[in-house]
């Protein structure tokens, strides 16, 4: 008797044990959804941990603001007076060249009454050309601390003097290449004295003075902030940059499926490495607003996890295989030729790739010397350029094979979207930079059309790049 009960375990134990049981229906499903939300908490940690990346970013452009506004302050309000002051003379560059060659002018009719004076009142060649030497060192030392003092402009000088002084017979005064003043003895040649007395000497206090308005009226260059004197090429700026991003898809499920293909399609995808990279140019409109336009190429792709997928008939009536993506339909050619309800087991990599075309305005927010902070926002129109599947397939018969699909059913070759970023440039010397630009870019249109699933891209980059303006 105290056997039994040992003997009654080893009956049920044996019966069970060729015991197989198929899991229900709901079991399938709650496994799947198991699945799913552990995925998807996943996929909601990199997005969580992305938002703290990105709030970070923030504040730090935040200080980074906050100490660019303190610090250029002075230097702000200092170069808008300046740009005011050049913009009006850029207004008027006659009164400036005017202005310019009466300068000029005077000086040298001041030289030349000097040596007029002399001549009348001193006809010792030796005291002359004593005169004559000091002339011409004063006037050297003018026209090597400026050199747009150009005195060999000897036709408008004589119009002018002639004007001035209708006595004066200009043809006894040579101005040479050197800047030195030559009278010219001649005895047919009356030069008369001027109605007023001109002084025995010009002292250098008269020459600085004609110096520094030389410097402040016809000596300036075109202000940075004066577009409408500068040329295109001033105006033009070139940039290469390199973003590596992160891809967020919105599926829209178009079959009535309970979202179940899209839980279907989540479940065996898995991102891989997106960027984006290209060159713009720039040109500005204004100080503070600038157009920027040019090529970009934009790569991202997915893995396909292990997959079962059943011969089906297809929209041209034969039956085969095909893979529903974010992308598109796979149609995945197989010989021989399968019947419904035959299976393979499929995994590999789908790679979509654009060519774009960005129209970008982008603002000044904060310029300084050293750091300038911008914001940027436009639209972009892509162009779909590869559109690859690479799939290793098995069947149950244990074959297995490489299978490459150029084309993806239902995929736009044409689509549009949005961006908008924040940028913070580097001043490393004259014209040439570096920045960085995290971006936001939005569907406008979807990715494809006509498929069971109707999908939206979003991206979020990091660009940095090197720029150049002329």
């Amino acid at each position: 008797m105290g056997d039994k009960p040992y003997d009654i375990e080893n009956v049920f134990k044996d019966a069970i044990d060729g015991l197989e049981a198929e899991p229900s229906e709901h079991f399938w499903v709650k496994a799947n959804e198991d699945i799913l939300n552990r995925e998807n908490s996943v996929y909601r940690k990199r997005i969580n941990t992305w938002k703290g990346i990105a709030a970070s970013l923030g504040v730090v452009v935040v200080v980074l603001l906050i100490y660019l506004f303190n610090s250029n302050d002075n230097t702000e309000t200092k170069d808008k007076q300046v740009s005011k002051v050049e913009q009006q003379q850029n207004n008027n560059p006659v009164e400036s060249e005017n202005n310019e060659k009466k300068i000029e002018n005077r000086i040298v009719l001041s030289k030349t009454n000097l040596a007029k004076e002399d001549l009348k009142s001193n006809n010792n060649q030796t005291q002359l050309e004593s005169k004559e030497v000091s002339i011409n060192k004063d006037i050297s030392k003018v026209s090597s601390d400026n050199p747009e003092i150009k005195l060999n402009k000897v036709d408008e000088n004589n119009n002018f003097i002639k004007e001035v002084h209708p006595t004066i017979k200009t043809d006894s005064i040579s101005i040479n290449n050197d800047s030195k003043i030559s009278p010219k003895i001649n005895n047919s040649s009356e030069i008369t004295a001027p109605k007023y007395k001109s002084p025995d000497s010009i002292s250098m206090d008269t020459l600085t003075l004609a110096k520094n308005n030389l410097d402040t009226v016809g000596n300036h260059k075109p202000s940075d902030y004066s577009y409408a004197s500068k040329d295109v090429l001033s105006n033009l700026s070139i940039s290469a940059y390199f973003a590596p991003n992160i891809k967020m898809e919105l599926l829209k499920d178009n079959d009535g499926h309970d979202n179940e293909t899209i839980k279907k399609v989540r479940s065996r995808q898995g991102e891989k490495f997106s960027y984006t990279t290209g060159l713009r140019i720039g040109y500005d409109i204004s100080d503070r607003w600038s157009l920027h336009t040019g090529l970009e190429y934009h790569a991202s792709s997915f893995s396909i996890s292990p997959t079962v997928i059943y011969g089906q008939q297809n929209e041209n009536g034969a039956v085969g295989y095909s893979l529903i993506t974010s992308s598109g339909t796979v149609n995945i050619p197989f010989y021989p030729q399968p019947n419904i309800g035959d299976s393979i087991k499929v995994r590999g990599t789908s790679t979509r790739d654009y060519i774009s075309i960005p129209l970008l305005a982008q603002f000044a927010v904060l310029s300084g010397r050293i750091l300038d902070f911008y914001a940027s926002g436009g639209l972009t129109i892509n162009f779909a350029k590869n559109k690859t599947t690479d799939i290793h397939w098995e069947n149950t018969q244990l074959q297995e094979g490489e299978v490459s699909i150029n084309e993806i059913n239902g995929l736009n070759t044409t689509n549009y979207s949005y961006s908008i970023g924040l940028g913070l440039k580097y001043h490393l010397s004259k014209g040439f930079s570096i920045y960085a630009e995290p971006s936001f870019q939005g569907a406008i249109t979807s990715i494809n059309s006509n498929t069971p699933i109707t999908t939206y891209s979003y991206y979020l980059g990091l660009a940095g790049g090197a720029n150049y303006h002329f």
